[in-house]
């Protein structure tokens, strides 16, 4: 499962150096959770700039709109400063002539699909590497490298009991005899096991025969 990107944001709430610990004690690449705060970081700045665009652009659009409705001549088109696309106003715009207007809208479209695109590939980053870092580990997990060093929380049935196959094995060896008949499949358990198969196995049995095309029901 991913995990929030919350957990990774300060100003939510989340933990950025709980994070680092995190994947440290799994024994991961702690780099990771640097390029997922990192590009993060740059995401919200393009966000933030795509909107501040499309404001700009919806202004540019607007004034252009009155004043051709206005029928008001061209003008001049060529902008005496191209850093006004970073600081668009109503104000400023009225300074301007309609073609003066055209041109910066122009700019500003320009700006929005560059912006998109770095803003794609921000998200495409952060995400790749959210995708890799491990999930929150439970406190009482042991920290170690090694899974042999886990420790047991609890057992079921008797652990000293062993028997010629495991379930694994006999789920491996009687594939083939999916294509038995029940009596057959049952003689064989039995031989294998010493034990009679009961109901419940007989109806995984049938399930699994059942989904396999091209079997021949036999009795």
């Amino acid at each position: 499962m991913v995990l929030d990107l919350d957990l990774f944001r300060d100003f939510k709430g989340g933990d950025p150096d709980k994070m680092r610990k995190n994947q440290k004690d799994r024994f991961k690449d702690v780099g990771l959770v640097e390029k997922v705060i990192s590009e993060d970081d740059k995401w919200r700045k393009l966000r933030f700039q795509a909107d501040a665009y499309n404001r700009s652009k919806n202004l540019c659009s607007k004034s252009i709109g009155d004043r051709m409705k206005k029928k008001e001549e061209v003008g001049e088109t060529e902008l005496k400063n191209d850093s006004q696309i970073e600081e668009i106003t109503g104000e400023m715009l009225q300074t301007l002539t309609l073609g003066q207007l055209k041109t910066l809208r122009g700019l500003v479209d320009v700006a929005i699909d560059e912006n998109t695109r770095a803003l794609v590939e921000a998200e495409r980053i952060r995400n790749e590497a959210l995708r890799e870092v491990g999930n929150l580990l439970h406190p009482s997990v042991p920290v170690d490298d090694n899974e042999d060093n886990n420790r047991v929380e609890r057992t079921w049935g008797d652990i000293q009991l062993s028997k010629k196959y495991s379930h694994v094995d006999l789920i491996v060896v009687s594939q083939k005899f999916f294509f038995y008949s029940e009596n057959q499949f049952k003689l064989f358990f039995s031989m294998s096991t010493g034990e009679e198969i009961g109901s419940d196995r007989m109806l995984i049995y049938n399930n699994v025969r059942n989904c396999i095309p091209g079997i021949q029901h036999l009795g």
